[in-house]
């Protein structure tokens, strides 16, 4: 792990689980749309794969959850990991990559606007 690397508390469950809810109820406002997959995969190779935040075997649900991580218990210049879960594959529903109001803590990458006619 990185020298710039801290490792921090681990977000609750229910502080995870109301920033998923506020997550997946925007993108349910938006229509559901997604990153195009070519995008989901250049920016976890391009981004997450290199960043000391991710970690490949954590689970962002204990058991059941798919691994790889954007970890919540670690840190970069006082910045944690949302503890999300990341992968190349633009077709897992609960990759964070694929939902485009998703940013990156770190700034790496930013959220993509969309843009809804009601």
């Amino acid at each position: 792990m990185a020298d710039d690397v801290q490792i921090v508390k681990r977000t609750s469950f229910l502080e995870k689980g109301h920033q998923a809810f506020l997550t997946l109820r925007q993108w349910q406002e938006a229509g559901y749309p997604g990153r195009h997959p070519d995008d989901v995969r250049e920016l976890f190779e391009t981004h997450c794969m290199r960043c000391p935040i991710y970690d490949p075997n954590r689970r962002s649900i204990p058991i059941i959850g798919k691994r790889g991580m954007c970890s919540d218990t670690r840190s970069v210049d006082g910045v944690k990991g949302c503890g999300c879960h990341v992968s190349p594959d633009a077709s897992e529903w609960t990759n964070a990559l694929a939902i485009p109001q998703k940013a990156c803590p770190l700034g790496h990458f930013g959220a993509v606007a969309v843009i809804v006619d009601y």
